[in-house]
């Protein structure tokens, strides 16, 4: 057996370390010249600093007393040079600009180390006055209507550094007092106590009279929250079945009381209050088949008067069925119209996976009435383009194992080997927009210097994906008011084989059902309602009978 000295070991060690790290930094150095000679083509179409004014050095606020200084930092471009941990000086990317800025640098390497460094950042004193100005506006919109913001820069005798100052004398405060809102009067006053509980203003008193009033409670004037209110009423309005309502809909009149005070009116056009009408269901698909025309039976809402009819028409896609569409509605035909129920109902069909593209559009123009004093019905047109169905995909890898420190005891481990892989997946599987996939995978691995296989392996999964709960848990949906729910079973299988042994080293099999629920676009739960896994229970003794006593006796 051969060894080597501590000092060997070390030296050794080093020159790997060292053979490494000069190896990625080539590569690095590399891509970065690459990325120079794109990032230099960008550069031509810029117009270039002004190299004989001063450097920024550090930039500083004044007079701020009411927000962050790294909140008022978002509207100032005007910045001094990025610095190692904070020093002052120690501005390595603007060095290594330099650097590559030097008469004497070759030209492609000068181009990846200004690629990748920072140039000095220069003074321009049109982009310092436009920052006051950002900055005096962020104070205006945010209550201190008679804020100014000025700047000053400040140098050194014999430095071409400068430090850039910005002074802010915000002025007095401003605070709301009142928030009316007119043009409610159609609204129930139901509908208006909802509407006042969710207001981004902090009230203290509500009045729910034909003109809707709020008082507000030492809130400062903020433009901000009145834009936040706007969107605000203009989604529950949406909601509440104006379906016509839009952003032009509703403004804001800002009113001054006194020097501190202001009152706002926010004037809303709602427009008409509709009822979901009839809702015409259109998929095309990518093949060539005559159109299917379908009614489906679902529930109506008929208090205000009307029958409204579901109906589909699938074109060129033979195997999809219109239950994906009754499972899909998250709304009752004949209520009240609901943006969110719409929404709701286009994330169902999108998250089946069998439509590549939706679009749900009421039909203004065919909007109908009953009579002449109830809402009138609005149609509802969903339109869906399918995607292939089937899709097969096929992969081949490659794998090299070897140990290092072989004794006689332990042979040296040295094998190479191949595999290939499958996967089909059918994205409508039954029809309903059940997703059914498929992948196996094999490997067999052989000695460099045999020829015999030395070990293999074999794993499949399967699974089927239902786009709604399966009985009986069904009723969760509602429960819960999931925005999305699925069903996953799946079945898994692996053996593997240490031939040159006679071993099996792996060998199972797992079974799962799972229910899939999202209770919001970022909160999910998951509930394994069965997860079986079964493993070969010879494994042990094998490796005892065929391996252990064969070596130990």
């Amino acid at each position: 057996m051969q060894t080597l000295s501590a000092t060997t070991a070390r030296s050794w060690l080093r020159e790997t370390v060292a053979g490494a790290m000069l190896v990625l930094m080539m590569a690095v150095l590399a891509s970065t010249i690459r990325s120079a000679e794109a990032h230099e083509t960008i550069e031509r179409g810029r117009p270039a600093a002004d190299t004989t004014a001063p450097v920024v050095r550090s930039v500083d606020i004044r007079g701020n007393r009411h927000f962050s200084d790294e909140t008022l930092m978002e509207n100032i471009q005007t910045r001094p040079n990025r610095r190692i941990l904070g020093i002052p000086g120690l501005t390595w990317w603007r060095w290594v600009h330099q650097l590559g800025s030097a008469d004497w640098m070759w030209d492609r390497l000068g181009s990846a180390l200004r690629s990748g460094g920072e140039p000095p950042a220069y003074l321009d004193s049109t982009t310092v006055g436009a920052d006051a100005g950002r900055m005096q506006l962020f104070y205006q919109q945010r209550g201190f209507r008679d804020a100014s913001v000025s700047y000053e820069v400040q140098s050194r005798p014999g430095d071409n550094q400068v430090r850039v100052v910005f002074d802010v004398t915000p002025g007095p405060a401003t605070y709301l007092r009142r928030v009316r809102y007119a043009g409610l009067d159609s609204l129930q006053t139901e509908q208006k106590r909802r509407l006042v509980e969710e207001t981004v203003f902090e009230t203290s008193s509500v009045s729910l009279s034909d003109t809707l009033r709020v008082s507000v409670r030492g809130q400062r004037y903020r433009e901000p929250a009145l834009l936040e209110e706007r969107r605000r009423l203009l989604s529950f309005l949406q909601n509440e079945g104006y379906a016509a309502v839009s952003r032009d809909s509703i403004r804001a009149v800002v009113y001054q009381v006194a020097p501190d005070s202001f009152d706002v009116t926010l004037r809303v056009r709602t427009g008409p209050r509709y009822r979901f009408g009839d809702v015409r269901f259109e998929a095309t698909g990518p093949a060539t088949e005559p159109p299917r025309y379908d009614t489906l039976s679902v529930a109506v809402d008929t208090t205000g008067g009307g029958h409204p009819q579901v109906t589909s028409r699938i074109a060129d896609n033979g195997h999809l069925d219109p239950s994906i569409l009754r499972r899909s509605l998250q709304f009752t035909p004949g209520s009240y119209y609901d943006q969110s129920a719409v929404q709701a109902t286009k994330r169902r069909l999108e998250d089946t996976g069998v439509f590549s593209f939706t679009d749900l559009s009421p039909q203004y123009d065919e909007a109908t009435r009953v009579d002449t004093t109830g809402a009138a019905y609005l149609p509802l047109r969903i339109e869906g383009r399918t995607r292939q169905r089937h899709r097969v995909q096929a992969e081949t890898f490659a794998l090299q194992r070897e140990s290092v420190g072989g004794t006689d005891a332990n042979p040296r481990l040295n094998e190479f080997g191949v595999g290939l892989s499958g996967v089909y997946e059918n994205a409508n599987a039954f029809g309903g927009g059940e997703t059914f996939r498929f992948r196996t995978s094999a490997s067999v691995a052989t000695g460099l210097d045999s020829m015999l296989v030395s070990s293999n392996q074999f794993e499949a999964s399967t699974s089927l994906v239902l786009p709604y709960l399966v009985r009986p848990f069904r009723s969760l949906d509602r429960t819960f008011d999931l925005t999305n729910a699925r069903t996953r079973i799946s079945l898994t299988g692996l053996t593997a084989l240490r031939s040159d042994l006679r071993l099996r080293i792996r060998s199972r099999v797992n079974a799962r059902l799972r229910l899939e629920m999202d209770h919001t676009p970022t909160q999910s739960s998951l509930v394994d309602v069965m997860d079986l896994s079964v493993s070969n229970p010879d494994t042990l003794d094998q490796f005892s009978r065929k391996f252990l006593d064969r070596v130990f006796g």
